[in-house]
């Protein structure tokens, strides 16, 4: 795992240019599974426009007992000149909900703070929460104008529907500006996702129509 991300240089470090480890993503998908001793697997990240492979690590992890954790294994090039090999260990706390089960968190072992996500921008070697690195993470849309925000807003919702499909149905779909509803997708769901694409559509097409008739 190497290289993946760019960014200008001298900027701040952008969250969507990195990896990221979502304890409730990989809930919803199967892949992390409350009280159990030991089960593990690979993560996979690939590119949302081509759908090639980006990155992929191997994972392992015990969610139960009095002391839960998560750990990681994975080669990185970045920061050095030849391949290095990543092992960490990161704790896991749970904490009850009101309507029962139990919302999962990693401890980040440098800020040592609760989170459900952390990451991995590029130019870094380790996954650590928001508050984890020397310099702040930002998302892409604190660095956008208002066109580009709508349009990243228009692929998540986007990136949303291929999500809930099979790998097959989304590789037959993943060039189409808004997807069919999914199979297994309730249609109520597929309506509501299908009027914020429409909605950020036309909020994107009116910033251009703006910024024509304000430049001429």
């Amino acid at each position: 795992m190497g290289g993946f991300g760019s960014g200008r240089q001298g900027s701040l470090p952008v969250i969507e240019n990195g990896l990221k480890l979502d304890l409730r993503r990989m809930r919803k998908q199967g892949q992390f599974i409350p009280d159990v001793s030991f089960a593990g697997g690979r993560l996979v990240w690939s590119d949302t426009h081509s759908g090639a492979q980006v990155a992929n690590i191997g994972f392992s992890f015990c969610s139960s007992g009095d002391h839960p954790w998560f750990r990681v294994q994975y080669t990185t090039t970045q920061r050095a000149s030849e391949p290095q090999k990543i092992d960490e260990k990161f704790n896991l706390e749970r904490f009850s909900q009101p309507y029962g089960g139990y919302r999962w968190n990693f401890i980040c072992p440098q800020s040592s703070k609760r989170a459900q996500c952390l990451y991995l921008p590029p130019g870094a070697t380790r996954f650590r929460s928001r508050h984890g690195f020397r310099v702040p993470l930002q998302y892409r849309s604190q660095c956008e104008d208002t066109t580009s925000r709508h349009i990243t807003q228009m692929h998540k919702v986007t990136y949303k529907v291929l999500d809930a499909g099979k790998p097959e149905w989304r590789e037959k779909y993943r060039a189409w500006d808004f997807p069919p509803k999914p199979p297994g997708m309730h249609w109520r769901t597929y309506n509501r996702l299908e009027e914020r694409y429409d909605y950020y559509d036309a909020a994107s097409a009116a910033a251009i129509a703006e910024c024509i008739l304000r430049f001429g």
